[in-house]
């Protein structure tokens, strides 16, 4: 394997890996705020003077997210090669194999 490839195959590994721990953090942190009850609590974040609830917090960093995967795909597809949503055949996050 080329210098090249392996830089690239490693910088892949690091990404998934990343990207995987910061699923399952925020599965854990989303998952005690349901089981708390304290969806419609508000929320850290203040915009003058008011704080929006957890819940809307949710809704929209799915809907930031929703928004802009086609750009994040843009930058995957350069640096495995793959064209479209799917990762690599015999990918399994670390949630799954857990």
């Amino acid at each position: 394997m080329s210098s090249s490839l392996w830089i690239w195959t490693t910088i892949r590994e690091i990404l998934y890996q990343r990207y995987d721990h910061a699923v399952a953090k925020s599965r854990k942190i989303q998952q005690s705020i349901i089981e708390e009850g304290t969806l419609d609590a508000d929320s850290g974040l203040e915009f003058e003077g008011k704080h929006a609830s957890i819940r809307r917090m949710i809704c929209d960093l799915i809907e930031e997210y929703g928004r802009h995967a086609g750009h994040a795909d843009l930058l995957r597809e350069a640096v495995d090669g793959r064209v479209g949503e799917d990762a690599p055949w015999d990918y399994l996050p670390a949630w799954y194999r857990e």
